[in-house]
């Protein structure tokens, strides 16, 4: 049945919060059946009851009397009415694993049991619903191992679901938490399995299969936040961060890269110490450790690019670097003579990727806005760079998982409420699964 534990407040996302005086109105005229329409059906208003009215009761008690707190239950005994409505707030609210119905002999001219029978085909549906939804939460929170974990229960009861790749590729690798540590130690668990990913000698930056992956898949979110969500501040700090990713991969693939790596490293005078992967190897692990740490965007693009610095210390123009710093030393890296070069991507986008990066600081240690306009320029970025990181790039690290992205998305909401035979839910959602949950 439902699992509390992984529940959400879907009506939270649902909700448009009426003011007390407009929810009064709406429910005054839902109850003298002027809504939806004066001859609905009982299906028809249970359909706009759940779609429309009963996200802003929730929200009303939670938001304005403090009324709704966490109480998951595991069974939950409802002894059925003539009305259904306090059942659905009744769920809603204590988001039970098991509900058990209690019933009347007769409800007019209906049987109990027959009401009873229609009931569970109901609610073993909406089940099998909420089972996707949770599965799509997980997903467009980035819990690829979560979202993995919840597909073999999923798929038994809905044999015909197709998961986006990510999962499917992601999920076995990805940072989670086991659940039994308090807030600090979860923290530190994800750290540890997230730094595992990034250094481990088979990562994510030395593997198509979960970086391009993961790309595609991220970018589609991004895409989302924007086209769906409007959500233009978040859409822009993670298409900076994509970017910024993507960035540091090709300098790990050029670490890697030949027998000797095509990174040279240079002292603090500009005298060449020799490739990458001919130094000692601790100092090579040290060396590879900072540069897999490097938070500097802009000087790992200009490195890439092979762009001219100038050093006010040496008052020279020297090539851009990336500087490692180890121990008590100071290196510079850079791309050898033979390694290829990053394309000027951002020059087709309009918007540079030093500029990106600026609104990308400023939003998060500031209290820059970020317009649409602005959010669009950045997903374009961030797709112009992975475009030039599969064409140029992937190719150093072998095959891509596939030529074509082509399950990023989620399955349309009328197909999914049909898939799962639910037919007690409007088929057009207002904002989509896909644009309330998978980003």
């Amino acid at each position: 049945m439902v699992d509390a534990g992984q529940g959400s407040r879907w009506w939270a996302a649902r909700a448009t919060r009426l003011s007390v005086s407009e929810l009064e109105q709406v429910t005054r005229a839902y109850w003298d059946r002027h809504k939806p329409a004066p001859d609905a059906t009982v299906a028809q208003r249970m359909e706009w009851y759940i779609e429309r009215l009963l996200p802003e009761e929730l929200c009303y008690a939670d938001e304005k009397r403090k009324a709704l707190h966490e109480h998951p239950c595991h069974t939950l005994s409802l002894l059925v009415g003539h009305a259904l409505e306090p059942l659905f707030q009744a769920i809603g609210v204590f988001r039970p694993h098991r509900v058990v119905l209690v019933l009347n002999q007769t409800y007019g001219t209906q049987e109990g049991e027959q009401r009873g029978s229609e009931m569970k085909e109901q609610v073993q549906a909406a089940e099998t619903l909420l089972q996707v939804l949770r599965f799509y939460e997980a997903w467009g929170d980035g819990d690829y191992f979560r979202a993995k974990q919840l597909l073999p229960g999923l798929q038994q009861r809905l044999p015909a679901f197709s998961p986006p790749q990510a999962v499917t590729l992601l999920g076995d690798v990805w940072p989670h938490t086991d659940g039994t540590s308090g807030a600090e130690g979860a923290a530190v668990q994800l750290l540890d399995l997230h730094d595992r990913l990034r250094i481990h000698p088979h990562s994510i930056f030395e593997s198509n299969v979960l970086l391009v992956t993961y790309a595609r898949d991220e970018l589609a979110k991004i895409e989302r936040l924007v086209d769906a969500n409007e959500d233009n501040r978040s859409a822009l700090l993670r298409a900076a961060g994509l970017d910024e990713l993507l960035l540091k991969a090709r300098l790990v693939r050029l670490w890697h890269a030949g027998d000797e790596g095509w990174i040279d490293l240079w002292d603090q005078d500009e005298t060449r110490v020799g490739r990458c992967r001919t130094l000692d190897q601790e100092v090579q692990d040290k060396l590879y450790e900072a540069l897999v740490n490097h938070q500097g965007t802009d000087h790992m693009r200009r490195a890439l690019q092979g762009d001219p610095v100038y050093d006010k210390r040496l008052s020279l123009t020297v090539p851009a670097f990336v500087k490692l710093d180890i121990w008590r030393e100071s290196y510079r890296a850079r791309p050898t003579e033979d390694a290829p070069r990053l394309a000027h991507y951002d020059q087709q986008v309009g918007l540079s990727g030093e500029t990106l990066t600026q609104l990308r600081n400023q939003a998060i240690h500031m209290y820059l806005s970020v317009t649409q306009p602005v959010a669009h320029q950045a997903v374009a970025l961030a797709r112009a760079n992975v475009e030039e990181f599969e064409h140029n790039w992937a190719g150093l690290a072998g095959p891509s998982p596939c030529s074509e992205p082509t399950d990023v998305e989620c399955v349309p909401w009328d197909v999914l409420c049909r898939l799962c035979g639910v037919d007690f839910l409007p088929l057009a959602s207002r904002s989509g699964v896909g644009a309330s949950r998978a980003n």
